[in-house]
Formats: structure tokens, C-alpha cells, sequence
């Protein structure tokens, strides 16, 4: 399946037969006008009824989440993008009919991971790791760098972090990613 964003548009502008009980069968690929550079993180979401899932957008690819093609229905898919404070949505595309299939999903399968997880796989897996911890203070600090969001309280207790502490956490770990033209090999 092949996705056209342009400003908060979504278009489906290649299509294919989605089944449901489809296990990383179903990928989907993005392109994005000139109004998306700058975005140094890209998110894809996929919905079908109440399910909605969030897989990061890799050199513009991603496997659609075999949670919302477990069943027979209507499946819609959606863009976010992040930098800095910023974040850009678009609106959900035209509903894609999801086609029954033979046979169901394994009810036992692991959830995708959300996007916190697989930034922490990709950071884990970079040589260049840059590795989330607690200072001293009880702040979050990523490599050098104090992302100001408490980790911990003055009383020794560590905090609950929220979706946008981890969402803030994030787009810190990724900003200080580097690019591939301050890499060598």
C-alpha cells in the first residue's frame, strides 16, 4: 500500500488486498511534500474500530500492525510527525476494507511495540547509542544532555512518567541522534 501526505492530506494512491489474520504480510509505504522536511520524527496509525495502533515511519516504510487486520472491517491509516515542540497531524485517509481471511490471528501474539519501545529497540541497536538515565538531581538526561523532566523526586521516589514525558523524551533522544553526514564508516 502506497500513501501520498501532502499538508494534512492523506491520500491511498496504490492499493492492495488487505486479510485479515495477515501477520506481517501488510506494509505500508509514505511520501511526504516538501511541507513534512524538517520532521525529524514521522509516525504512522493505523485504526480499525476501537483498535489503534502507532508504528514509526522508517526511510518512509512501515509494516501495517496485524492488531487492526485481526478482524473483518474497516481499516484507516494516519500520519503524525515531531520536532522540537511541534507536532503535525493528518487527517485519516479514505476507510480501506480489510477482506476476511482463512483463518484468525494467534490470539497469544506479542502487541506491536508502542513508539516509545521502538525507539529504545533502535537506540539499543545504534553503535552510536545514546543511552536515557537518571542524574543526580532526579532529572531525565540523554548522553550529556538534561531534558528537564523529572525522573525522580526530592523525596527519592521515582515519578510515573506520562505519555508526553515519554513523547518529550523521545524527540530529545532522536535530535541528538546523529545524522548520516556526521557518521563515517
Amino acid at each position: 500500500m502506497k500513501y501520498e501526505v501532502n499538508g494534512a492530506s492523506i491520500t491511498l494512491i496504490e492499493d492492495e488486498v488487505l486479510v485479515a489474520g495477515s501477520v506481517k504480510v501488510h506494509f505500508a509505504e509514505f511520501t511526504f511534500d516538501e511541507s513534512w522536511d524538517g520532521y525529524t520524527a514521522k509516525v504512522a496509525v493505523f485504526k480499525m474500530d476501537e483498535i489503534e495502533r502507532e508504528i514509526q515511519i522508517v526511510d518512509g516504510k512501515c509494516e501495517i500492525p496485524w492488531e487492526v487486520l485481526s478482524e473483518r472491517g474497516t481499516m484507516q491509516a494516519g500520519v503524525y510527525g515531531a520536532t522540537g515542540e511541534v507536532r503535525r497531524p493528518t487527517l485519516w485517509s479514505t476507510p480501506k476494507t480489510v477482506q476476511p481471511g482463512a483463518a484468525s490471528c494467534e490470539k497469544s501474539r506479542e502487541p506491536t511495540p508502542d513508539k516509545w519501545q521502538q525507539v529504545l529497540a533502535t537506540i539499543e541497536q545504534a553503535e552510536y547509542a545514546v543511552t536515557p538515565r537518571i542524574s543526580d538531581s532526579g532529572n531525565w538526561f540523554v548522553g550529556d544532555k538534561d531534558t528537564g523532566i523529572k525522573a525522580r523526586g526530592d523525596d527519592g521516589d521515582d515519578y510515573i512518567l506520562t505519555e508526553a514525558d515519554k513523547a518529550e523524551i523521545v524527540q530529545t533522544v532522536l535530535a541528538g541522534l546523529p545524522d548520516g553526514d556526521e557518521v563515517s564508516y
